[in-house]
């Protein structure tokens, strides 16, 4: 009996130590978390990737989608900034090089290995700044991703003509054609809308000058 039980103590012992060395893997549900984050609303997004299963007519399609928001500086870090500060976001590290104010917000001036480009900083309500380039594209950061189906009946607005007076609409064949092509669907240019038992229902695609 003894026996028995120091077997079954070094047993326990050899699990609790297995256990305290895993790493914690902890996944998001496949069924909830869409609907959980982004039921009846509309976001930015990129897309990170694209799975194909089976061929046409029967194919059926996923996106590897990532939500966007823009990203947010304190007032202070913003309004304090002087030649020779490095800014750092998302996108990645600039050096200030002047500051200058104007009307619409701060602006500033960063030196890079390959040209100087115009920063602005526009306030929020909140008081915080966000930041936009020279072309007008604001500054966004990764806020969640994940792999999502397209329905057939998913809606794809195309409204990459600048000249266009609305947008065309088009198949999702066509949108997982244009995803192979290897065009770029970022934050700058792509919308994605998702219905109140988060369903994805269109995929908009703005003009953007990188497309």
């Amino acid at each position: 009996m003894k026996k028995i039980i120091a077997i079954l103590c070094v047993a326990l012992i050899a699990c609790i130590a297995l256990a305290a060395s895993a790493e914690t893997v902890i996944r998001p549900q496949s069924d909830g978390i869409v609907k959980d984050l982004v039921a009846g609303k509309t976001f930015a997004a990129r897309v990170n990737g694209y799975a194909t299963f089976g061929e046409a007519p029967n194919a059926r399609y996923e996106l590897s989608l990532v939500l966007c928001e823009r990203e947010r500086f304190a007032a202070s870090d913003i309004e304090n900034l002087k030649p020779g500060d490095e800014l750092i976001c998302a996108r990645g590290s600039y050096t200030v090089k002047a500051v200058n104010v104007d009307e619409y917000g701060y602006y500033i001036i960063d030196t890079t290995d390959y040209y100087d480009e115009s920063l602005s900083c526009y306030k929020n309500e909140d008081g915080t700044y966000t930041i936009s380039n020279q072309n007008d594209y604001p500054f966004w950061r990764d806020a969640v991703g994940f792999d999502i189906r397209l329905d057939s009946d998913l809606v794809y607005s195309d409204w990459s003509d600048p000249e266009a007076d609305e947008p065309t609409k088009r198949t999702v064949d066509e949108l997982m054609k244009e995803v192979t092509d290897d065009r770029l669907f970022d934050a700058n240019n792509t919308k994605v809308t998702f219905d109140e038992n988060g369903k994805l229902t269109v995929f908009e695609c703005t003009y953007s000058p990188f497309n």
